[in-house]
C-alpha cells in the first residue's frame, strides 16, 4: 500500500503534468464550444415550446398540422421580401397563389394576409425564420418518428430479397447468416413509443473527436512519468535491487495509470456532456435514444440517460485499456525513440485498418477491433454492425467487451514478466556485440573537428540515420509507378486541355466557338442525316457509321464543357483583374495545390520524423552529466550550441526534401504542367491570390516559406528539448504542441490552422484568399521573431553558468554534511 501511495504522490507532484491536464481541460471545452457556435446550428428557443405543443399530437398529424402551418409561414416570408423590394401587390398575388393551392388545405391569399396580419410575423423578419426552421426541424423529426415502425417492419422483407442475391443465398456464408442475424436483433425494437426531442446536444457531445486525442496524449504523459522517468535517470536497477523492487512496484504502477486514465476520461468527457447539454440540451431523458434519427441503427434498447452513462463508462474502459497496452510497450522498449517509434507504428496500424477496411470485408474485425474503433462508443452503440468472426456474424459490442476483457489481464501479464525480467541495463546484447567490433574496427584519425564529432553523436550514435532511412523507404512508397487512370470524360478534358496549354489567343478562342457549334448543331446534324437516308442519298450502313460518329463526339461533351468554363474564367480573370491567364489542367493543379488532406498528412508524418531526429540533440548530454564538462571546454558554450542548431537545421532539411521529394516527382512525372510561366491566377483556386508570380515561382516562395516554417518547428523543439532536459518529455511536449494540430486539421477543425504551424505546410491553400499574402506577411513575421527569440532563449540556458551553480550546491552540501 505504501507504495502504490508513493506513485500517487509521485505523479501528483508533478506540477508540470498538473498544469498540462488543466491547460488542456480548459482548451478542450474552449474548442467544442468554438466549434459549435459558429456553425450556426444552434436550435431557436421557439422550438421547445413547439415540441411540447405537438408533443400530444399522433405523428401523422403532427406532421400534416406542421406542414400546413410551415407552407403558410413560407409564403408569408416570401410577401415580406417581395414588399420590401416594393413589388406591386398584384405581382406578389400573382406568385404566391399557387404556392397557396398545392397546401394540404389550400388557401387564398386574401386569406393568408387576413390570417396573418395581426401576426408578429409580419413586421418581425428575424422571429419568423426561427419559427419557420423551428417547425420545418420538428417536422423532420416527427416524420422519422412516424415512419420509424415501418423501418423496423421492413427489414424482414429486405432480409428475404437479399436472400435472392447470389452472394447472400449461399448458407453457411458470413453474408447470408448476417441477413438472416439481422432482423431478429432489431425485434425487440417493434412497438416502442418514441419522443421528439433535439438530438444536436448528444449527437455533437459524444461525436467530439478531439478529446479522444487529449485522453490517448495525457496517457501518453503519465506512462513517461510512471515508467520512462526512472529508466532515463538510471533508478530502474536501483528500484529492482530492492525488496519489493518488481512485482508491488510494476503492479502499483499499472494500478495508478489506470486510475488516472479513468478519472481524467471521466472528467473530460463528462464536462463535453455537460456543455452539450448547455448548449443544445439534452431533452427529455427517459425517452429512448431511438427517438433520434442519428441512432435509427441502434440495436440496443436504450433511454437517453442511460447511453450517457453506458458512454462515459465505456470512455473509461477504452482509457484503461490505452493505458495498459501503453504501458506494455514503455516495459517492453528500452529507449524513448523505440516507444515513440512503436507507439506510432501501433497508432498508425490501427488507424490504417479503421479508416480503410471497408465495412463489410472479410478482415473487418481488424477495422472494428481497434483502439480508434474503441474511442468511438457512438459508432459502436448508435450504428449495427457485425464482424466476421471465422464466417459468423458477431455484435461489435459483445465482440469489443470479450477483447477488453482478454486484452487487459493479458496486457498486465505482459507488463508485470516485462518490468520483472527483462534486461533494463543502457543497451541490449545486439547493443554491446554491435560496441565491440566497433571498436575493433575503429581507426584513430585524431580529427577533432567540433562539428563533425556532434555530428556523429547524433546521426550514428544517437541512431538518426535509422529514422532517416525509414523516412527513405515511406518517401519511396509515395512515389506512384502506375500508369494514369482517369475517365472518358476527364480523358477528353485533358486532351483539349493540353492542347490549348499557353495563353488565350484569337486562334484559340475562334476553335472553342467551332467546337461549341459543332456540339450545339448535333441534332441538326443528325436530322440531316435522316433526310438523306429518306431520299436515299445514304445507305442504312452509311447511315449507322455516321450516326455512330456523330455519338462519339456527342461524348466528348461534358470534357469540352469543363474546357470551356476554363476558358470563361480565364476571360473574366482578364475583364476583372486586368491577367493574362493561361491554360493549365486542372489535374496537375489539383494534384499539388489543391490537397489539404495530403498537406496535412504529410505535416504530421514531418513533425513526427524531426522529433524522433532532434529531440536527443541537447538532452543527450544533460543524461549522464557530459554538460558540466563541456561547459569547461574552450568552445563547449556558444559555439557547441550554434553547432548542435546548425546541425538541427540541416536534419530538418534533409527530411523536408525526403518527405516532399515523391510529390515533385509525381507531378512531373505524371501531371506535368505545361506552361509553368503561367500567372499563379491561371489556377481557379488561386485566381484570388494578391501576388504577382509564374506558377513555377510560386512553388519556389511556397517551398521557402515552408522551409522557414520548419526551421521555426526545429527552433521550438530545441528550445523545448533545452527546458525539459529529457528526451521523453520532449518527444511529449512537442508531439502535444506540434503533432496534435495536425491530427485536429485532419478531423475537419479547422480552425486551428491559422494560429499553429499547419499553415507552414498548407500554404498552397492559404495563398487563395484575397488578402492572403498580407495576412501570410504577417504570420511569418511572427514565426521568425518567435523562432529568432527560441534561438536566444536556447542559447542563453547553454550559455549559463550551470556548472557553477551546481558546484556551488555540491559545496553547501559538503559544508552541511561536515556542520
Amino acid at each position: 500500500m505504501s507504495i502504490l501511495k508513493y506513485e500517487f504522490y509521485k505523479i501528483m507532484c508533478k506540477k508540470l503534468l498538473l498544469l498540462l491536464i488543466l491547460a488542456l481541460f480548459l482548451v478542450n471545452g474552449y474548442m467544442y464550444i468554438n466549434e459549435h457556435t459558429n456553425d450556426g446550428a444552434l436550435t431557436p428557443e421557439v422550438y421547445y415550446s413547439l415540441e411540447k405543443e405537438y408533443a400530444g399530437l399522433p405523428p401523422d398529424q403532427a406532421v400534416s398540422r406542421l406542414a400546413q402551418e410551415e407552407g403558410e409561414l413560407s409564403a408569408l416570408g416570401f410577401i415580406r421580401y417581395f414588399r420590401s423590394k416594393e413589388m406591386q401587390e398584384e405581382l406578389v398575388k400573382e406568385q404566391i397563389s399557387p404556392m397557396l393551392e398545392q397546401l394540404e388545405k389550400p388557401l387564398s391569399y386574401e386569406g393568408l394576409i387576413a390570417k396573418y396580419k395581426d401576426s408578429r410575423y409580419m413586421n418581425d423578419g428575424e422571429l419568423l425564420n426561427d419559427y419557420c426552421y423551428s417547425l420545418s426541424l420538428l417536422k423532420e423529426k416527427l416524420q422519422y418518428i412516424k415512419d420509424y415502425p415501418g423501418f423496423i417492419d421492413s427489414m424482414e422483407e429486405k432480409a428475404r430479397e437479399m436472400q435472392s442475391v447470389s452472394i447472400f443465398n449461399k448458407p453457411g456464408t458470413f453474408s447470408y447468416r448476417n441477413t438472416v442475424k439481422t432482423p431478429g436483433d432489431f425485434e425487440h425494437l417493434k412497438g416502442i413509443k418514441l419522443k421528439p426531442g433535439d438530438q444536436k446536444g448528444i449527437v455533437t457531445s459524444t461525436k467530439f473527436g478531439m478529446t479522444d486525442i487529449v485522453i490517448i496524449a495525457l496517457i501518453f504523459l503519465l506512462c513517461i512519468y510512471l515508467f520512462l522517468h526512472e529508466k532515463e535517470n538510471g533508478l530502474i536497477n536501483l528500484m529492482k535491487a530492492c525488496e519489493n523492487g518488481r512485482i508491488p512496484v510494476i503492479l502499483s504502477k499499472l494500478a495508478v495509470l489506470a486510475l488516472a486514465a479513468a478519472a481524467l476520461s471521466a472528467v473530460f468527457y463528462g464536462s463535453v456532456l455537460i456543455l452539450g447539454s448547455r448548449l443544445y440540451g439534452f431533452g427529455d431523458g427517459s425517452r429512448y435514444v431511438q427517438s433520434m434519427s442519428a441512432f435509427r441503427d441502434c440495436s440496443l434498447l436504450l433511454t437517453v440517460k442511460e447511453y450517457i452513462i453506458l458512454f462515459i463508462f465505456t470512455k473509461v474502459l477504452t482509457a484503461v485499456l490505452t493505458s495498459l497496452v501503453f504501458a506494455m510497450l514503455f516495459n517492453v522498449l528500452s529507449n524513448a525513440k523505440a516507444i515513440y517509434i512503436g507507439l506510432g507504428l501501433f497508432m498508425g496500424a490501427s488507424y490504417m485498418c479503421y479508416a480503410f477496411i471497408h465495412p463489410a470485408s472479410y478482415i473487418n474485425v481488424f477495422k472494428y477491433l481497434n483502439i480508434f474503433a474503441f474511442f468511438n462508443v457512438f459508432g459502436l452503440y448508435g450504428e449495427y454492425t457485425n464482424i466476421n468472426l471465422f464466417g459468423f456474424p458477431v455484435s461489435t459490442v459483445f465482440a469489443s467487451l470479450l477483447v477488453f476483457l482478454i486484452i487487459s489481464p493479458t496486457a498486465c501479464l505482459i507488463n508485470i514478466f516485462a518490468y520483472s525480467r527483462l534486461y533494463t541495463g543502457p543497451g541490449g546484447m545486439l547493443d554491446m556485440l554491435l560496441n565491440k567490433l566497433s571498436l575493433k574496427r575503429a581507426r584513430l584519425s585524431g580529427n577533432t573537428s567540433l562539428f563533425r564529432h556532434e555530428a556523429y553523436k547524433v546521426f550514428i550514435a544517437g541512431k538518426v540515420y535509422l529514422v532517416i532511412l525509414i523516412a527513405l523507404v515511406i518517401s519511396y512508397g509515395n512515389i506512384d509507378f502506375t500508369p494514369l487512370l482517369m475517365g472518358q470524360d476527364v480523358a477528353v478534358y485533358k486532351s483539349y486541355v493540353d492542347s490549348m496549354a499557353g495563353g488565350i489567343t484569337p486562334e484559340k478562342t475562334e476553335r472553342i466557338k467551332a467546337e461549341r457549334k459543332r456540339f450545339d448543331d448535333i441534332p441538326l446534324e443528325i436530322e440531316k442525316l435522316n433526310i438523306s437516308f429518306k431520299n436515299g442519298a445514304i445507305t442504312g450502313q452509311e447511315l449507322s457509321y455516321k450516326l455512330r460518329e456523330i455519338t462519339l463526339f456527342a461524348e466528348m461533351r461534358q470534357g469540352f464543357d469543363r474546357l470551356e468554363n476554363q476558358y470563361q474564367y480565364l476571360v473574366d480573370l482578364k475583364k476583372d483583374s486586368n491577367i493574362n491567364g493561361s491554360f493549365v489542367c486542372e489535374l496537375s493543379s489539383d494534384y499539388i495545390f489543391n490537397n489539404k488532406t495530403r498537406d496535412l498528412f504529410n505535416g504530421l508524418l514531418y513533425c513526427i520524423l524531426l522529433i524522433l531526429c532532434i529531440s536527443n540533440i541537447f538532452p543527450m548530454d544533460y543524461r549522464n552529466g557530459m554538460i558540466n564538462i563541456l561547459k569547461c571546454t574552450r568552445h563547449g558554450r556558444l559555439k557547441l550550441f550554434a553547432y548542435k542548431s546548425l546541425i538541427g537545421g540541416i536534419t530538418a532539411l534533409i527530411l523536408l526534401i525526403i518527405v516532399y521529394s515523391p510529390y515533385y516527382i509525381n507531378l512531373l512525372t505524371k501531371y506535368d504542367i505545361k506552361d509553368w510561366s503561367a500567372p499563379i491566377q491561371s489556377i481557379r483556386i488561386l485566381g484570388g491570390a494578391d501576388i504577382d508570380i509564374s506558377i513555377s515561382g510560386f512553388i519556389v516562395l511556397a517551398n521557402l516559406l515552408q522551409l522557414g516554417g520548419c526551421l521555426a518547428m526545429t527552433a521550438f523543439i530545441l528550445l523545448i528539448s533545452q527546458l525539459v532536459k529529457k528526451q521523453s518529455f520532449c518527444i511529449f511536449a512537442a508531439t502535444v504542441l506540434f503533432g496534435f494540430p495536425f491530427l485536429m486539421g485532419l478531423m475537419g477543425m479547422s480552425s486551428v490552422n491559422s494560429f499553429t504551424l499547419n499553415t507552414s505546410f498548407l500554404l498552397f491553400s492559404s495563398f487563395a484568399g484575397a488578402a492572403a499574402f498580407g495576412g501570410l506577411t504577417v504570420y511569418f513575421t511572427v514565426l521568425g521573431i518567435l523562432a529568432a527569440l527560441a534561438v536566444a532563449w536556447g542559447g542563453c540556458i547553454y550559455n549559463g553558468n550551470e556548472f557553477k551553480t551546481h558546484k556551488l550546491k555540491g559545496n553547501s552540501t559538503a559544508a552541511e554534511l561536515r556542520g
